[in-house]
């Protein structure tokens, strides 16, 4: 019996496991302030929003994050990783935190 998988490359069986912000920070090597930066401005790795003020990151997403990021020098461009801004319902959700708070700010 032939596998169907066989030619793809094999993740851990707990890639779809679920990290703490601050666990995926570690893993990265970024502090959590830069993962909330990138979940409000866009740019980092896609996230799983469980609740209002829970966030976590699966695994499996933050390696993908780090291979599009992957360059053999200086000079080689980056290719525009998928973020949450890269979907439409991203781009309202961003914008929506955006109007958020300019509005939090005058008042």
């Amino acid at each position: 019996m032939t596998d169907n998988h066989s030619n793809q490359t094999s993740l851990p069986e707990d890639a779809n496991r679920l990290l703490r912000e601050t666990e995926a920070a570690d893993f990265l090597g970024y502090s959590v302030r830069a993962l909330q930066n990138w979940r409000l401005r866009g740019g980092g790795p896609l996230f799983v929003r469980v609740s209002s003020r829970s966030i976590r990151y699966r695994f499996c997403d933050l390696l993908e994050w780090t291979e599009a990021r992957l360059v053999a020098s200086t000079s080689d461009q980056l290719d525009p990783a998928p973020t949450t801004e890269t979907t439409s319902e991203g781009q309202f959700e961003a914008r929506r935190r955006r109007s958020f708070l300019r509005r939090s700010q005058k008042d």
